[in-house]
Parts: C-alpha cells; structure tokens; sequence
C-alpha cells in the first residue's frame, strides 16, 4: 500500500521541485535584459505551483522574484505591482483573505490595475473580499470603481444584500449585454428573479426561473465536476426561489378580502 501512495504522490512532489528548480534558474534572463520573459516565467511556475496546492511555495517564488529584480536594479512599479497581484491571486486561493487584500492593495498604489494578459481586475477582487467579510457598502464601492465586465452583476448582488432592493432590479435590468451572453441560466437569472420577486414583480420572476431552468436542466455535466454542482445549486436555488412566488400568491389569496356574495 506504501509503494502506491508513494508512487501516486512523486509526481507531484517531483514537479513541483523541478518548478522551483527553473524559477531560480530563470534569473539569469534578467541578465540578459529579458525581464518580460522573467515575469512570465516566473507566473508560470507560480500559476503550477497554486494547481497542486502548494501555495507557500508559489508564494516564496513570487517573492523571490521582486527581491531578485530590485537587487538588480531591474524592479519597475509595474512590475512590482503585477507580481504583487499575483501574490495576492495565491493568498487568495489559499483562503488567506487578510494577505490578499494587503496585496492588492499594495499593488493599486504602485498604480497596477489590470493583468495584461488576463481578465483581471483589482478592484472586482476587493470587492470579493469585502463581500465575504459581509462589509457590503466596502464591496459596492469596489465593484463601482472595476471595469470587469461582471462588476455590474456583483453591483445587484449587493444591493439585494443591502435591501435595495429596486436599485437592485434597475442595475441587473441594465447589466452590460456580455453577462447577459455568458450568463443567461446561471447566477444572473437565479439574482433577476430574486429582484423580481422583491419587487413583486411575480409574473417576470416566474418567466425568468422557468427559462433559466430548462437551460440548465438540459446541461450535461459529469456528476463529479464542477459544473454538474453548480447547475445544482443554481437549480436548487431557482426551485426555492419558485415556491417562495407560490407562498407569496398564496398569501395574496388568503389576505384579500372575502367575496360575501351579496350584489347590490
């Protein structure tokens, strides 16, 4: 049993030193003036690394890399502000929501924004952060200010927290036309129905629930990905979202006054 635990895990540990084997090997191309080369490498290897769990040593390469560029005399504010971003990306997904954050922030004041290379935004990722520490205005701050193309979505998101609720429905009614491409089934419809619903607009509610479920009814998903658990909670979430309109006719029905019969 030994030698096949062992056999299972030595790729991993084995690629994962031979990862930290070429970040350092990679300096010498700052010598040779090759620093955009450097940076990509060493996000690379650092992206790798976050792929097989090992955060602290993404970490550490990341580190080492703005270290090894200000000894050189190679570190720009760009650089530095990309890289720290990137650090950020690492705390984050390691669940370390306190040094993420300080690394973003540290890298909007060297005046970095967007990742060249990747849909990324600074702003949309503070606002994530905030969002799950339940600081709600923080986070509409934050998504105001993003130029992700799902900052308008994330803006209802909040708003329905914070009980604004028609606010809410006129940002999600005016969401930039690429959410509603990419999105049409999924957490768009599950918050414009919510919106609906709030607002008591049952009948548009309902017309949304019912689209957004046969979408995601007819996805093939492998039971074991990702995918095939978030068409079930989004499923899960539109089911309740169903009956809750239900409750709220039946209410309307026992609540309105009582026809006696009696014509004048």
């Amino acid at each position: 049993m030994d030698a096949v635990f062992s056999s299972l895990v030595e790729p991993v540990e084995q690629r994962t030193l031979d990862l930290e084997a070429i970040a350092q090997e990679d300096v010498s191309k700052i010598v040779n003036g090759a620093v955009h080369e450097y940076v990509l490498s060493i996000e690379k290897s650092a992206e790798a690394l976050v792929q097989v769990n090992n955060y602290r040593l993404a970490a550490s390469v990341l580190q080492r890399a703005v270290s090894d560029l200000d000894k050189m005399g190679a570190l720009t504010p760009a650089i530095e502000g990309r890289l720290t971003a990137d650090l950020g990306d690492v705390f984050l997904n390691a669940g370390d929501v306190v040094n993420a954050e300080r690394a973003f922030l540290r890298a909007l004041e060297l005046g970095y924004t967007k990742h060249p290379n990747y849909n990324t935004d600074l702003n949309d990722r503070l606002g994530d952060i905030e969002f799950r520490k339940e600081n709600y205005q923080a986070a509409l701050s934050h998504y105001n200010q993003s130029k992700h193309y799902r900052s308008e979505l994330k803006q209802g998101m909040v708003l329905l927290k914070l009980g604004e609720d028609l606010r809410a429905l006129r940002v999600l009614l005016t969401a930039n036309s690429t959410i509603r491409a990419l999105y049409p089934g999924y957490d768009y419809s599950c918050l414009l129905a919510e919106a609906y619903f709030r607002n008591a607009r049952l009948s548009d509610a309902e017309q949304v629930i019912q689209s957004a479920s046969r979408r995601l009814s007819f996805a093939k998903w492998g039971k074991d990905s990702i995918g095939y658990i978030q068409n079930k909670a989004y499923l899960e979430r539109l089911e309740q979202l169903r009956k809750d309109i239900a409750s709220k006719y039946m209410d309307a029905v026992i609540n309105s006054p009582l026809d006696s019969g009696v014509r004048e």
